[in-house]
């Protein structure tokens, strides 16, 4: 070897000055193999994760991402099954997938402001369905800055959300080592029906042209996920499996409760969870799924001032009836999730037995099995509401002898402090006193009564067998029960 004519001899050519790129030493590297896409996705990501840590909050962030991607977390993409070229598996696609719907989701609780519904519909849609090459080069370009004309303030897309992706995949992967599982809901006492973590998992990550979870079931591993990174521990343990469980158990009920989940209810609702996570409220969410806030006080439609007070009468109507359309809005939610909650926990089979069509459809009543549904409100107090509204136009708008501001401090403490304005209000007609004419308070009553029925006929409550799309209507009534 070191004669004058050795066997083996070596020539040294000096590189430094050559001007040769990185995808060229990758080139050479691969030994004649052509690269894959995804190789040609690490190496963008590197650049990527560091042009954004020129601040320095993320300096070791790309060299700890791609060691973890070449190790410790390919072990929970790969399956025999997933084989794209050659007879080996890969989990190259697997892996995109999964960061595809991260950063999605980053993306959409980071876009500001909000663009108008048909632009947020556009972009959606563009992003959830482009091939894997456009998806990322879009990425790598300007981190979705601008998709499909909605353009971002700031970058909703940076760095930070490789690093809560490597936070999320370092904690799946000591769970599986911790438990053998991905599992991290409290099965105990809870029907499991609502959510598979695992097999929810593997249809998010399956190779396949087309997404194979739907959006309720993204919206909720998407819960899931935002939970964990809040409130388990690097390590895989977590003691917040009972709140955990409650959290989705809420989400799914909501998710179920809208018809025909599309990109904008999807966009909104992944919008709420992060907020909800994020101020605490899905960690104390309540033992019982059905536990709401007090609607509004009717105090509230009431101006506390005259600067806050509507111009005129009909100006106040429509505050009035805006504020009922929002309660029949808000109950109308709430008996969806209720009616949800009783199909699956509180059948009635003596009842279904004698209820037309039950026993045909085989579906119990509390399942939507009745051949007539409807639900019905009840509007309590339709001859107060009319004799508040003829006082308020009669004494306010008509003679000016109360303003808003002294009404409001009546109303306050029950017109203890005020007993001459009670005394005023009760001498003025009352619904039924008297003769009916465009004048009396049975004129008021009629125009409520009008706006109720066609408030209720706008809304729906979806029955529970979701096979043919029936619903139950709103029918309103003026019944009640005097005990």
């Amino acid at each position: 070897m070191i004669s004058s004519r050795p066997p083996v001899s070596f020539l040294f050519l000096n590189l430094d000055n050559a001007g040769l790129t990185d995808s060229t030493y990758i080139k050479m590297n691969a030994r004649g193999r052509p690269l894959t896409f995804f190789e040609g996705f690490k190496a963008e990501l590197s650049a990527f994760l560091d042009s954004d840590a020129a601040g320095g909050r993320y300096r070791d962030l790309s060299d700890a991402f791609l060691r973890q991607l070449n190790g410790p977390w390919t072990g929970l993409f790969w399956r025999p099954e997933y084989r794209e070229q050659g007879p080996f598996p890969t989990t190259d696609r697997p892996m995109l997938r999964f960061f595809r719907f991260l950063i999605l989701t980053d993306y959409i609780t980071n876009l500001e402001p909000v663009p108008a519904p048909a632009d947020l519909h556009a972009a959606l849609t563009a992003l959830m369905g482009e091939p894997d090459e456009i998806f990322f080069s879009r990425l790598f370009q300007d981190g979705f800055r601008t998709v499909e004309g909605v353009s971002c303030v700031e970058q909703p897309v940076t760095a930070r959300t490789f690093q809560s992706i490597r936070q999320l995949l370092d904690l799946l992967v000591n769970r599986k080592k911790k438990t053998g599982s991905l599992v991290f809901l409290k099965r105990s006492g809870y029907p499991d029906f609502f959510f598979d973590e695992e097999s929810s998992f593997r249809r998010l990550i399956a190779p396949s042209d087309a997404l194979e979870s739907e959006y309720r079931e993204l919206l909720i591993l998407y819960a899931e996920y935002r939970f964990l990174l809040r409130y388990a521990r690097p390590d895989g343990s977590f003691r917040y499996s009972t709140a955990l469980t409650r959290w989705l158990r809420l989400i799914s009920h909501l998710s179920g409760a809208v018809l025909n989940l599309q990109a904008d209810a999807f966009f909104a609702m992944i919008r709420a969870s992060d907020r909800l996570v994020e101020s605490g409220f899905a960690l104390r969410c309540g033992k019982a799924l059905l536990r709401w806030p007090h609607l509004p006080e009717p105090l509230s439609v009431f101006p506390a001032s005259d600067g806050d007070a509507p111009d005129t009468m009909d100006a106040f109507i429509d505050r009035y009836f805006t504020h009922i359309a929002g309660q029949i809005r808000e109950n109308c939610r709430r008996e969806s999730l209720s009616r949800y909650e009783r199909a699956k926990y509180c059948a009635d089979p003596l009842l279904s037995c004698f209820v037309r069509d039950c026993l045909e459809r085989g579906l119990d009543i509390e399942e939507g099995g009745a051949r007539y549904n409807w639900i019905m409100p009840s509007f309590v107090g339709l001859a107060n509401a009319a004799d508040a509204l003829y006082a308020i136009r009669t004494l306010v708008y008509e003679k000016g002898e109360v303003s808003f501001s002294r009404w409001h401090g009546a109303l306050s403490d029950n017109y203890a402090s005020d007993p001459l304005l009670l005394a005023r209000i009760r001498a003025l007609p009352k619904y039924g006193s008297g003769e009916i004419s465009d004048d009396s308070p049975e004129a008021y009553a009629g125009k409520i009564a009008s706006f109720l029925a066609a408030e209720c006929a706008k809304h729906r409550v979806p029955l529970t067998d979701g096979d043919d799309g029936r619903h139950a209507r709103l029918i309103p009534s003026l019944f009640c029960w005097i005990m």
